[in-house]
């Protein structure tokens, strides 16, 4: 059963939805996923699940039997493949594409339909408390609410106009797309407008 929770208010400019699959499977059981290119943070809870992911009919896939960490899928795929056995338990984090750039440090196009495990990443630093949290936790409200907490944490630290940070810039023109100029945004971030034409561009 798949339940969808709203985010944070303070997590909305980088999250869409929590997706929580919750429940248990007595057969190998097949699931297509839509995707349709959106990146998603998979974290599980209560137990490892017995899980898979594949890309699309043969794209990457998380090749472990057992999905014990938390992942980030990156897809420009409209679908994904899974496979489900026994109990599985894990909150699918949707991505805006300004969110992704926080885990991912690189554009979603430049890393698409792969499968990355947090320790890819070098991020288990940061969320290896709260995965270790998880593991305790019983029911779907809970797990949101710990990973809304530990990625306010996470986000609040990493998500601010740095030099070649171009995500908050995007996430701005996304939410006011009528009528922008680039001279509008070169004040308003304090930047060149020579250097958002050249992100824009890329």
């Amino acid at each position: 059963m798949v339940k969808i929770y709203p985010p944070h208010p303070v997590l909305s400019p980088y999250i869409a939805c929590y997706n929580v699959l919750s429940g248990h499977f007595e057969a190998h059981t097949e699931s297509v996923l839509s995707a349709r290119g959106v990146p998603m943070l998979m974290f599980p809870f209560n137990s490892p699940s017995h899980s898979t992911f594949t890309h699309g009919e043969s794209g990457s896939a998380y090749t472990k039997p057992l999905l014990d960490e938390p992942l980030l899928l990156t897809s420009s795929n409209v679908f994904g493949r899974s496979t489900f056995l026994g109990s599985a338990h894990f909150v699918m984090i949707l991505l805006k594409a300004t969110g992704a750039y926080h885990f991912l440090q690189s554009s979603v196009k430049d890393t698409a339909n792969m499968v990355y495990t947090f320790n890819d990443l070098g991020l288990l630093k940061h969320f290896d408390e709260l995965q270790d949290r998880l593991w305790s936790v019983r029911t779907p409200p809970e797990a949101v609410h710990l990973i809304d907490h530990s990625l306010i944490q996470y986000l609040g630290a990493k998500a601010r106009v740095g030099a070649g940070d171009f995500a908050p810039v995007m996430e701005h023109m996304m939410r006011y797309p009528a009528a922008l100029q680039v001279r509008d945004l070169a004040r308003k971030f304090k930047c060149s407008e020579r250097w958002v034409e050249k992100q824009c561009a890329t």
